[in-house]
């Protein structure tokens, strides 16, 4: 028969191991077998360092929405806009003065006195057949703003008397203004019909916001027959500015 021959480190290192493993295993029994029972909770440990902060979490929805606040106080003026475009061309004026006569017919006359018989016809015109002088008035209607240059007198005079004609403004409260005025010379001598004119003019421009504006007849006594003094129409002659 063989024999078998161990050396002497082996040996120990077998040993050695034996024993290690023979602890471990009492470790083990020790562990499983011999644990009593869990003791009371010890004290809180002290508060660790803060972790690192984890990522957003989804948006929550909308609040309802608050009262509306105070209106604040109004901000300074800006500045002001560009100028616009301008408007289309107006029409042209004149260019020159204007002329028109205002005419005052036989027909527009009364007597101051409602009681003086005056008479009127196309043919024989305006007359009376009083024994005293008639005065007579009738309304002239002049443009606003128009310049009186003259005004012209047409009649009829076979008597030895004269008529007297005048241009005149009144005011609201009965003050009046003689613009022009003139006189026939007789006309015994050289009856028929004649006219009588003055240009010389006070007081010409018209103002209709304050005046209002007539002529005035001073017709003679009737001396003879009712026929020899008649006045038919009279022209006021006027300037417009251009």
């Amino acid at each position: 028969m063989a024999q078998s021959f161990v050396s002497k480190s082996a040996f120990i290192a077998g040993i050695i191991a034996a024993i290690l493993i023979s602890s471990l295993v009492s470790v083990i029994l020790a562990t499983q077998l011999g644990v009593g029972p869990q003791g009371p909770e010890g004290p809180q440990g002290p508060q660790g360092e803060q972790g690192l902060q984890g990522p957003t979490g989804a948006t929550g929805p909308a609040g309802t929405t608050g009262a509306t606040g105070a209106t604040g106080p109004a901000g300074a003026t800006g500045a002001a806009g560009a100028t616009g475009a301008a408007g289309p061309k107006g029409e042209p004026g004149r260019g020159f003065p204007a002329r028109g006569n205002a005419t005052v017919s036989m027909f527009d006359f009364v007597p101051s006195q409602a009681s003086e018989s005056m008479y009127c016809s196309p043919n024989y015109g305006l007359y009376h057949n009083e024994s005293h002088t008639v005065y007579c008035y009738a309304t002239v209607h002049l443009p606003h703003g128009a310049v009186v240059k003259n005004a012209t007198f047409h009649f009829y005079d076979s008597d030895s008397t004269y008529f007297s004609f005048s241009l005149r403004r009144a005011q609201n409260e009965g003050t009046s203004n003689i613009l022009g005025s003139v006189s026939t010379a007789p006309g015994s001598s050289t009856p028929g019909m004649a006219q009588a004119s003055f240009d010389s003019v006070s007081y010409a421009t018209v103002d209709n916001n304050n005046y209002v504006y007539y002529v005035m007849i001073t017709f003679p006594n009737a001396a003879g027959s009712y026929t020899s003094m008649r006045f038919y129409n009279a022209y006021v002659e006027y300037e417009l500015p251009a």
